[in-house]
């Protein structure tokens, strides 16, 4: 009643330009609204009631109605001219076909266009008749002419022609540049990974929220020409990486990277148990990292990372949970963390956390349970095997500690699955319970007030070898509904995976060109040609992989990193490769782990070496994408090479001279590790002597992280490797909008002198240099020659004459 009267009181409000979406709930499931929906047909029968209802109620007819809805003699007074139209909102097929036989017309939001194509089908094949709607978002603007032209500029980011909506006359079919999602599109993991299908009561067909979906085209190879502001004049672009048009000529503005924060973000991984004790007990601890925020603000920290802080067993760091809804009581309470949470986000900080929910610790409640029985509700959580397994030794991922991926629970006689420690049985994600379970996990923390996960081991996570692959024939599915729930809940949270893969399989976890899976990928594949071209003096490696690169949907990024919380894997380079790697950085089998990987941080691997490590760090924030500092780096820590496995990077914080490095007064005992000794000690390396040292490293990254704030380009733009004769030498070009950034940096430690032609540049600019006084003059045709020191590098912005950019 009380709707069918707002209905027509807006409908007499505004005679013929007033319709109504009305729907029986679809978008809403119990993750958001804590309560189980009745069925969908029980909902279809429902909302078709409402309808008749509320079409007798603006008929002017006294209603009396005892079904699934109950009106007693009620009445509408207030009658519209004309009757508002009754529109079916929908997001699936299904929907659709439901709401032909009562509505006025069929209303949804941006979709991929098959899925698209399949709904107005469904809805025309089943007799709806009305108008076609899709809702966008139209921007407004002083200026009429500039407003019309943003208002087409959104209308053609959709993809139904425009013959089939309503709004503004413009051109129909795809835009520009645009793909459309292949039908039955499914990403293969492995064996029997394929096909359609989604996880149950996620409502995959919901979009997460949509952000601006008219951004410049995804970086790549060779798509770095100087924007327009900057070439000189009568210069044409090439053709193939011409800016869209609208909003006046320029394809983005500044104010967008506050949509999406994660291209040009600075990201900060600390484990907390490590970082700051502040109760005196030896272990790190929330409120110890409370007092230490204002020196990851001062650092220029934009989201900060923290280590897994759940209940575990401590078998694998804290990788092993107990309880995925705790904190762990020696690290503090659940309060102590959102005062981090709250104290971060007022210095300018998001925090993500890891999300570990691959497996969970032999010692949780659900595995003690499925493990006691074949009749547990907790059994399915896990994937088991009645039949003793094959030889499996070839796919553990800790070979010096494991022989298989299964072990037998002597309690069922069953053997059940673990790809990582036998003290981490895996969950079985085919099971539609477990990832209901992980999508409260993640609304949880949410609620909290993270603002993203990084999420573990993901293909792992996916998997479904050893399951009933048959529950979940898409894991991608799966994927892109968690990233839907993330969306749902924060609207702007993120997405950041771990997944060592090829360029071409990466791509699939993003969700392809759709960039609907994870929102940021780690770029291991670019890290390893790192130490390849740092172990050669050869800036060949990097180039290639750089440019190996696959095209991503502008929402989707690369994150780079020089040293992250586990062993430096060098798995996908070439046995040679990885041994030419081993003899520059880790030659004694102690730097070496399972084979693959070292445990050394970058500055003892550099023998210390100022001028290597700067230009590291200097080529780490300059390449494109979003940077990833692992704790310590800032002051160039080193490694305790007596400690086991990958905890020799995760020693304890050194903060000032004194006993432990100012990180705990407690007896050296009592620490979760032992302080580093020898040339990279406290004594030697600490935050507080760098903190008044304006030559040190500390001060070195502030001015990296500043100028790397200062330059979205290097997040945001085209990218291109510039050729020069000088194979030592990495040079490359970032642009975007009114800016674009040089970058080279000298592999070798002899001095180069690099020629390089710069095209659309003429005598009318100049290169400013960013991490130093100074600037070079270009010549007519573009060139210009640039000095470098051995191990040398420089930050070049390039300046047109008139251009009103600060430098």
């Amino acid at each position: 009643m009380i709707v069918a009267q707002a209905i027509a009181t807006l409908g007499a409000m505004f005679p013929g330009r007033f319709w109504v979406a009305l729907g029986s709930g679809e978008a809403m499931n119990e993750h958001v609204t804590g309560d189980p929906w009745p069925r969908k047909e029980l909902r279809d029968a429902r909302l078709r009631e409402c309808v008749a209802v509320i079409r007798a109620l603006l008929a002017g007819e006294e209603v009396s109605h005892d079904g699934s809805v109950t009106v007693d003699r009620a009445r509408v007074y207030t009658l519209p001219e004309i009757q508002p139209a009754l529109i079916a909102p929908a997001v699936s097929v299904a929907t659709a076909r439901n709401g032909a036989d009562w509505a006025d017309g069929l209303v949804t939001i941006n979709q991929p266009h098959d899925h698209l194509r399949e709904m107005i089908a469904a809805y025309r094949d089943a007799g709806g008749q009305g108008k076609l709607i899709i809702q966008v978002h139209v921007s407004w603007d002083p200026d009429p002419d500039r407003a019309l032209g943003i208002a087409h500029d959104q209308w053609r980011s959709n993809v139904l022609p425009a013959s089939a909506v309503l709004g503004p006359r413009q051109p129909g079919g795809v835009r520009a540049g645009q793909r459309a999602r292949p039908a039955g599109r499914g990403h293969r993991l492995g064996p029997g990974v394929g096909g359609p299908g989604a996880a149950r009561r996620l409502a995959a067909g919901v979009p997460r929220p949509g952000l601006r979906r008219d951004l410049p085209a995804p970086r790549r190879q060779g798509a770095a020409a100087l924007p327009r502001r900057l070439r000189r004049e009568g210069a044409p672009a090439a053709r193939r990486h011409r800016r869209r048009p609208g909003r006046g000529g320029a394809g983005m503005r500044i104010t967008d990277t506050s949509d999406l924060w994660w291209k040009n973000a600075v990201v900060y991984c600390l484990d907390v148990e490590t970082f700051m004790d502040w109760n005196g007990d030896g272990i790190g601890d929330f409120e110890g990292l409370a007092q230490r925020i204002d020196h990851l603000a001062d650092l220029g920290v934009t989201c900060l990372w923290l280590m897994p802080f759940y209940p575990t067993a401590e078998r694998d760091d804290g990788y092993d949970i107990t309880d995925f809804y705790g904190v762990d009581p020696r690290l503090g309470t659940h309060g102590d963390l959102v005062e981090v949470i709250r104290t971060a986000n007022d210095r300018g900080m998001r925090v993500i956390a890891d999300l570990v929910v691959n497996h969970t610790s032999r010692k949780h409640p659900w595995f003690r349970s499925a493990e006691s029985s074949k009749d547990s509700p907790y059994r399915d959580f896990y994937v088991w095997r009645s039949d003793p397994p094959p030889d499996t030794s070839d796919q553990v991922v800790f070979p010096d500690q494991e022989d298989s991926i299964w072990t037998l629970s002597e309690k069922t006689g069953e053997w059940y699955l673990h790809k990582f420690y036998k003290e981490q049985p895996d969950l079985d994600v085919t099971n539609p319970k477990v990832r209901d379970e992980v999508a409260k996990i993640m609304g949880f923390w949410l609620q909290v007030g993270l603002a993203g996960f990084r999420v573990d081991a993901v293909p792992f996570f996916l998997e479904t070898a050893g399951a009933d692959e048959d529950a979940l024939p898409d894991p991608h599915s799966y994927l892109r509904d968690l990233r839907s729930v993330v969306g749902r809940r924060s609207g702007s949270g993120v997405l950041l995976g771990e997944v060592n893969l090829p360029y071409e399989e990466q791509l699939q976890f993003f969700g392809g060109t759709d960039g609907d899976e994870l929102t940021m990928q780690f770029d291991f594949l670019g890290m390893q040609a790192l130490y390849l071209a740092l172990a050669r003096g050869d800036a060949g490696p990097i180039a290639a992989a750089l440019q190996a690169r696959p095209e991503l949907h502008p929402d989707s990024q690369w994150a780079t990193f020089v040293r992250n919380h586990d062993e430096l894997t060098l798995d996908k380079l070439t046995d040679d490769e990885r041994a030419e790697v081993f003899a520059a950085f880790g030659p004694e089998e102690s730097m070496q782990v399972y084979g693959r990987g070292l445990r050394r941080r970058l500055p003892p691997m550099l023998d210390g070496d100022p001028r290597r490590v700067r230009m590291v760090y200097s080529l780490l924030f300059s390449l494109p994408g979003t940077p990833v500092l692992f704790y310590g780096e800032e002051i160039g820590m080193g490694e305790d090479l007596d400690a086991e496995g990958r905890l020799a990077v995760r020693t304890p914080m050194q903060w000032t001279a004194g006993r432990n490095g100012g990180f705990s007064p407690a007896a050296p005992r009592k620490l979760p590790g032992p302080v580093v000794t020898g040339g990279f000690s406290p004594e030697y390396v600490n935050v507080a002597d760098q903190r008044n040292d304006p030559d040190s490293l500390l001060s070195f990254m502030k001015l990296l992280i500043r100028r790397y704030r200062e330059s979205p380009e290097l997040g945001w733009g085209g990218f291109s490797v510039l050729e020069h004769p000088c194979p030592e030498v990495l040079a490359h070009l970032c642009s975007w909008d009114d800016g674009a950034l040089v970058a080279l940096h000298n592999l070798s430690p002899e001095p180069r002198t690099v020629p390089l032609r710069l095209a659309d540049c003429d005598s009318s600019h100049r290169l400013v240099d960013l991490l130093q006084p100074g600037q070079t003059g270009v010549g007519d045709d573009g060139s210009v020659e640039l000095q470098l020191d051995g191990y040398g590098y420089r930050w070049l912005r390039v300046v047109a004459q008139d251009s009103r950019r600060l430098v």
